[in-house]
C-alpha cells in the first residue's frame, strides 16, 4: 500500500517543517476525507501517527480528522441515498450478507439516528450503518451531526491516549529501570 506511506512521509515533512501550522492538521483532515470515502483501511492508524509525530495537537488534529472523516462520510451517504441499495448489493453482494449489514439494518431501523451516531463512535465499521441510512432516507444535516459528533469523541479519545500514552510509558518505564538497578546492585 504505497499510499499509506507516501501520507506518514508527508506528515513527517509536515511535522518536520513545524507542526504547529494549521496546514498538519488540514492535511490529517484530508486524508480522513479521502480515507473515509475509500473505504480502503480504518483512518485510526493514520490518526495515531498523526498524533505521535505532533502530541501538542492533539486536540486540533481530532478536531481536523472529526471533520474530515465526517464530511466523507456524508458524501457516502449522500451517494447512497441517491444512488439506492439496488445497485449498492448488485456491486457488492457479500456486504448485504454480512453480519455488520443485518447489525447496521437493525440499529439504523430501530434507532434512526442515535444508531448512525453510535456506529461513528464506536471502533466499528460505519458504512453499512451509513448505506442503510440513505436507504432510510434520515435527514442530510442531522446524519452529518451525529457522525461529526460521534467522530469527535472516538478521535478524541484516540488522540488523547496516543497523545499521553508515550510519557507516562516513559515515566513508568524509568521507575522500573530504576527499582530493577537497585535491587539488582
Amino acid at each position: 500500500m504505497w499510499f499509506i506511506a507516501t501520507i506518514v512521509r508527508k506528515l513527517g515533512t509536515l511535522a518536520a517543517g513545524g507542526a504547529s501550522g494549521a496546514a498538519y492538521c488540514a492535511f490529517v483532515g484530508c486524508v480522513a476525507f479521502g480515507m473515509t470515502l475509500s473505504m480502503t483501511i480504518p483512518f485510526g492508524s493514520i490518526l495515531v501517527i498523526a498524533v505521535l509525530l505532533a502530541p501538542r495537537r492533539w486536540r486540533a488534529i481530532a478536531a481536523w480528522a472529526s471533520v474530515g472523516s465526517s464530511l466523507g462520510a456524508l458524501t457516502l451517504y449522500l451517494g447512497f441515498h441517491h444512488l439506492g441499495w439496488a445497485q449498492f448489493i448488485q456491486a457488492y453482494p457479500e456486504i448485504a450478507e454480512s453480519k455488520a449489514w443485518r447489525d447496521a439494518t437493525r440499529w439504523v431501523s430501530n434507532y434512526g439516528i442515535y444508531a448512525v451516531f453510535a456506529f461513528a463512535a464506536l471502533p466499528v465499521p460505519q458504512t453499512p450503518a451509513l448505506i442503510f441510512a440513505g436507504i432510510e432516507k434520515l435527514p442530510v444535516a442531522e446524519i452529518w451531526l451525529a457522525v461529526l459528533l460521534g467522530k469527535l469523541i472516538k478521535y478524541s479519545l484516540y488522540a488523547g491516549i496516543v497523545a499521553h500514552f508515550p510519557a507516562r510509558f516513559a515515566k513508568r518505564y524509568a521507575l522500573l529501570l530504576l527499582r530493577a538497578r537497585q535491587h539488582g546492585a
